[in-house]
C-alpha cells in the first residue's frame, strides 16, 4: 500500500481499523472516531433489558404512534430521506447509483428497512451484513416526525431481527465522541469501541482534517444547507467523489 501511494504520488494513505497495528511504525494516528457494538442474543428480551429506561420508553411510544416497519429494499424512499438529511447537515450525498450498486452486487449482505407513518416514509436504515455482525451503514430520518421516535423503533426492529436470525453483534456505526449521534447510541447498552485511523503521510506533514469541525467544512456546510434540494442531490454526488 505504501508503494502504491508513492507510485501514484498520493498525499496520504489511510488505514481504518478497530485496533492499531503496533508493529507498524511511522504511521500517524487519528483517534477521533468510536463505534458502539451491541452483543446480541437469540432471545431479544435479554438484549431489551440492556437498554436504559429512556430508550425503552421511546420504543414503547413509537409502537403506539401508528408507525409501520417496511422491510422492502425501497431505494427510492430511502434516497429521498437521505438526500434531504444530507443537505440539512451541509454534506454532499452519495449518488443514487452508489446505493443501487451495493444492493445489486451484495444482495445477501445489504438491506433497506424503513418506518412509515400514515403511508409516508419518515426514517430508514441501510444495513450491511458481515459475517456475524449487522452494521448500521447509513441511517436517515425526517426531523418533522421526530416526536414519534421512529429511529428508536427502527433500531429496535433491526436489533430484534438480528437476534432472531442468530447474529452475534450489532454495530451502530461510527460517531465522534460526545456528538449527537454518540449520545443517541450510548443508552442502548452497547460497548464503545475505539476506531483507529492510521495514516502514511507521503506528500503531507500533518494528518488531514476531514471532520465536520474543520473551519473549511463548516463554511461549506453553511452555504450547502441553503441550496435547493434538487441542486444538492444532482451536484452533490459529483462533489462527493472528491471528498475523502
Amino acid at each position: 500500500a505504501k508503494r502504491i501511494t508513492k507510485e501514484y504520488g498520493a498525499d496520504y494513505l489511510e488505514l481504518r481499523n478497530l485496533n492499531s497495528n503496533e508493529h507498524e511504525s511511522g504511521l500517524a494516528l487519528n483517534n477521533n472516531y468510536i463505534t458502539f457494538i451491541l452483543n446480541l442474543n437469540k432471545n431479544p428480551d435479554i438484549v431489551w433489558k440492556k437498554f436504559n429506561n429512556k430508550v425503552r420508553n421511546a420504543i414503547r411510544k413509537a409502537l403506539k404512534s401508528n408507525l409501520e416497519i417496511k422491510n422492502d429494499n425501497n431505494l427510492k424512499e430511502f434516497y429521498g430521506l437521505y438526500t434531504k438529511n444530507m443537505r440539512d447537515l451541509g454534506t454532499p450525498p452519495h449518488s443514487h447509483a452508489f446505493f443501487k450498486n451495493l444492493l445489486q452486487e451484495f444482495p445477501r449482505h445489504t438491506r433497506i428497512v424503513r418506518v412509515q407513518h400514515n403511508g409516508i416514509s419518515i426514517a430508514a436504515l441501510f444495513l450491511l451484513f458481515f459475517k456475524d455482525t449487522l452494521i448500521s451503514g447509513w441511517a436517515t430520518s425526517d426531523k418533522a416526525f421526530q416526536k414519534f421516535n421512529p429511529n428508536n423503533l427502527l433500531y429496535w426492529e433491526v436489533i430484534k431481527h438480528g437476534c432472531e436470525e442468530g447474529y452475534m453483534y450489532f454495530d451502530f456505526g461510527r460517531s465522534i465522541y460526545d456528538s449527537g449521534t454518540f449520545k443517541f447510541k450510548k443508552p442502548w447498552g452497547a460497548e464503545p469501541e475505539q476506531l483507529c485511523y492510521q495514516y502514511y503521510l507521503c506528500n503531507m506533514k500533518n494528518v488531514p482534517d476531514t471532520s465536520q469541525s474543520n473551519p473549511k467544512r463548516q463554511g461549506f456546510a453553511k452555504v450547502w444547507r441553503k441550496l435547493p434540494l434538487k441542486l444538492t442531490t444532482t451536484a452533490g454526488s459529483l462533489i462527493r467523489k472528491g471528498i475523502p
